[in-house]
């Protein structure tokens, strides 16, 4: 992307397992890919509203170890535009190559979540 675009893009990174992701573990783990991204957490009931809202998928499962438990999750990448309505789904592992910036008619996320849901926010 580029610079004047890459200004638009809000990354936020939302964690859908608040029991083990306090904000200081959630703000490490975000600021190890970039110290731009934003994370997000909230209550068990907030996260299901958010996941339901863009489609995501989770939960929890036995760890085979058998020492607590796993959490198992989709992983795709969510553009959201500035209005709160989903632009597109990237699916995990897309090649950068395939992520380009949508049409000059839709800006780059700014909102997440649109429900507007006081989810706890924690910058890097």
């Amino acid at each position: 992307m580029k610079k004047n675009e890459l200004a638009q893009v809000e990354a936020v990174f939302v964690s859908v397992d608040p029991e083990r992701d306090s904000p200081k573990k959630l703000a490490a783990y975000t600021k190890f890919f970039s110290p731009s991204i934003i994370g997000v957490t909230g209550t068990p009931r907030q996260i299901a509203r958010v996941a339901k809202q863009f489609g995501a998928v989770y939960r929890k499962v036995k760890n085979p170890s058998g020492k607590g438990y796993l959490i198992s999750h989709s992983a795709n990448t969510y553009v959201i535009a500035p209005d709160g309505t989903l632009n597109t789904i990237f699916p995990d592992a897309t090649p950068p190559r395939r992520v380009e910036p949508p049409s000059s008619r839709v800006p780059l996320v700014r909102v997440l979540p649109a429900c507007g849901l006081p989810l706890t926010r924690v910058s890097c």
